[in-house]
């Protein structure tokens, strides 16, 4: 087999953060896997329910966000927007889940940077607009991380659907 490369940052400390369904969350762990190959210390901060998952892998990871299976089988737009790929319904129900766990969700985060003190965060697109002032205030870069496509092209849209015929260029 072939050696990874040591990076030259070896042994500073990755906080990476997704959070969403296992398919929103299994990449970060592939991507946590890498740099620890490469000399990182990586924990990996996500949902309670993929917690596991990501310790099999062999990450550090600790829970601090809701259970999004459990959300998207007791919440009725989030079950429903699954249902018909409605992914503005969808949001609504993220909105309701935000407004219950948001507060205890920020503490968590919160406490985790704090506690572990990370060289580098690495966010999630769902919980980049928390860690960013986290990071923020605590002098910490960040680096935001989406795996959708947010610029649509003339070939693709973005989840929102919008018409082909919609000025996807607007600002460079």
């Amino acid at each position: 087999t072939a050696s990874v490369p040591q990076a030259k940052a070896a042994g500073r400390k990755i906080l990476i953060a997704p959070s969403g369904t296992r398919g929103d969350v299994q990449p970060f762990g592939a991507f946590g896997l890498a740099l620890q190959s490469a000399g990182f210390v990586v924990r990996v901060m996500t949902n309670v329910n993929h917690v596991s998952f990501l310790q099999n892998l062999g990450l550090d990871a600790v829970g601090v966000l809701p259970d999004t299976e459990k959300a998207i089988l007791e919440n009725d737009k989030m079950r429903a927007a699954m249902a018909s790929g409605d992914f503005l319904e969808f949001l609504k129900g993220v909105e309701e889940i935000s407004i219950e766990s948001g507060p205890k969700d920020f503490v968590n985060m919160l406490d985790v940077v704090d506690t572990w003190q990370p060289d580098l965060i690495i966010t999630g697109p769902l919980v980049a607009f928390t860690l960013g002032p986290i990071a923020g205030a605590r002098q910490i870069p960040v680096v935001n991380a989406a795996l959708q496509l947010n610029t649509p092209s003339k070939d693709q849209q973005t989840m929102l659907g919008e018409p082909r015929w919609f000025p996807h260029r607007t600002l460079a």
